[in-house]
This record gives structure tokens, C-alpha cells and sequence, in this order.
């Protein structure tokens, strides 16, 4: 694919939730990276805030096992199950235990 980070962002939003956002809607809060010994992970990283209740729709053959959780719900997770980085991206933007 040739497209930009805000493209990207906007076509993974659709994919992962239902809803089609405009660029003017996205708040850049960075690019956040995280180095493992395996590998580095970088998280261009953006937040939207919604007017109203979305009604978030999934695509099955995406998702086998997810939950909405709260931030301090996600802390308390068994970190192996969430994706790598996320607790550390969490308090990065603001979310703290």
C-alpha cells in the first residue's frame, strides 16, 4: 500500500470498528517507539473523540477474542495478552494506573 500514516489510521479505525473518520477528527499525540530485544515497535499514535455512542462494528474473521476494558482494567491484564507496548503507550498518552 502506498498510503500515509493518517490514511492508514483512518482505513484501520473503518476496519477495526465500523466508523469512517475525516483527518480533521484525528489529534496527533506522537510517534511513540519501544525497543524489545526481538524487535522495535512504533506507534504513530492518534485519538478521536466522538460526539455520540458509536455502534462498533467487528469483522469476525478479524477478531476471536477481544473486550472493551477500562484503562485500569487493561493494567491489570496479564501483560503476554495484550499487544507489546500497550501498557507503556497507555501511560505515554496519559493513561496512568
Amino acid at each position: 500500500l502506498n498510503e500515509d500514516v493518517i490514511e492508514a489510521a483512518i482505513r484501520e479505525l473503518k476496519e477495526e470498528t465500523g466508523y469512517e473518520a475525516t483527518p480533521d477528527e484525528l489529534e496527533f499525540l506522537g510517534v511513540h517507539i519501544y525497543n524489545f530485544p526481538e524487535f522495535t515497535l512504533e506507534f504513530p499514535t492518534y485519538r478521536i473523540y466522538l460526539n455520540k455512542p458509536i455502534d462498533v462494528q467487528f469483522q469476525s474473521s478479524e477478531h476471536t477474542d477481544f473486550k472493551w476494558v477500562a484503562p485500569a482494567e487493561c493494567y491489570a491484564m496479564p501483560h503476554e495478552t495484550l499487544i507489546r507496548g500497550l501498557p507503556e503507550l497507555m501511560n505515554s498518552v496519559g493513561y496512568a494506573h
